[in-house]
C-alpha cells in the first residue's frame, strides 16, 4: 500500500545519505595543488614586506580552508602579519584561535613564544618607570639647548601610548591584567614547554610589584609544584 512505498522510499533516502562518498584522487590532488598555489602567492606578499595585503590573504584562506593544513598554516601566518604590523592585540585573538582550532597544532611552541613576547611587552608599558635619581646635594644638571624638556617628554610619551593603544599595539586599559592572561595562555597552551615556568613567575613577580602577596604567593607556589626542576628555583 500506501505506507510501504513511503517507508521503502525513506529507506532508500537513508541509505543514500549514509553511503560514503566515493574516493576522488584526482579532484583531491587538483585541490592540493590550488591550496597550495593559493598559500604561496600570499606567502610571498608576507616575504617581500606587504604585510597589509598578506594579512587579508591569510584570513581569507583560513576562513575558507578550515579544518585543514592549509587553515592552519594560514591562521599561524595570520597572527605572524599581525605581530609584524605591531598588532599585538588582533595577534593574541589568533593565536587564541589557532590553538582553540587546531589543539594538536605542530606551531605550539611558536605560538607560546609570540604569546610571552607580547606579555613582556604589555607588563614594561604598565610599570611605569623608575624615577629619574637626583643630582648630590640639591644640584642643577646643566641643560642642553636641544634637550627636551620633562614636560615635552611626558607628553610624547602620552601621545604614544595613546597612539599604540588606537592602533592595536596595547589594549586601551588594564594593560597588566591583559598582560596576565596572555602569560596565563602561555602557561596553558604549552604547559611543559620551555617558558611555562618564566611565565609563572611574571605572573607572580608582577602581583608582588602591586602589594597583592596572596595572588603573588599563589603562583610562587604553582611555580614551585609545577615546575620543580625549572632553573628559576
Amino acid at each position: 500500500g500506501v505506507d510501504e512505498v513511503v517507508v521503502l522510499e525513506l529507506d532508500a533516502l537513508a541509505a543514500v545519505g549514509l553511503r560514503k562518498p566515493t574516493p576522488n584522487p584526482a579532484k583531491d590532488q587538483q585541490v592540493s595543488a590550488t591550496a597550495d598555489a593559493e598559500f604561496e602567492q600570499v606567502e610571498q606578499l608576507f616575504r617581500q614586506g606587504d604585510f597589509a595585503n598578506a594579512e587579508t590573504g591569510f584570513a581569507r584562506i583560513a576562513r575558507r580552508r578550515k579544518n585543514t593544513s592549509w587553515g592552519e598554516k594560514a591562521l599561524y601566518y595570520l597572527a605572524e602579519t599581525q605581530f609584524q604590523r605591531g598588532r599585538y592585540l588582533a595577534t593574541t585573538d589568533t593565536l587564541q584561535e589557532l590553538a582553540k582550532s587546531y589543539p594538536s597544532t605542530k606551531y605550539l611552541e611558536r605560538l607560546a613564544e609570540r604569546e610571552y613576547q607580547i606579555a613582556e611587552a604589555w607588563l614594561a608599558a604598565a610599570s611605569p618607570p623608575a624615577p629619574a635619581a637626583e643630582p648630590a646635594d640639591g644640584a642643577k644638571s646643566p641643560e642642553s639647548p636641544d634637550a627636551p624638556r620633562d614636560d615635552a617628554v611626558r607628553t610624547a610619551s602620552t601621545d604614544l601610548s595613546w597612539r599604540d593603544k588606537l592602533n592595536g599595539r596595547l589594549p586601551l586599559v588594564d594593560l597588566g591584567g591583559h598582560a596576565v592572561r596572555v602569560f596565563e595562555h602561555v602557561r596553558h597552551h604549552d604547559p611543559t614547554g620551555p617558558l611555562a615556568d618564566k611565565a609563572a613567575l611574571k605572573i607572580a613577580d608582577y602581583y608582588m610589584s602591586l602589594k597583592d602577596y596572596e595572588s603573588a604567593s599563589m603562583y610562587y607556589d604553582q611555580l614551585i609544584r609545577d615546575h620543580p626542576k625549572s632553573p628559576l628555583l
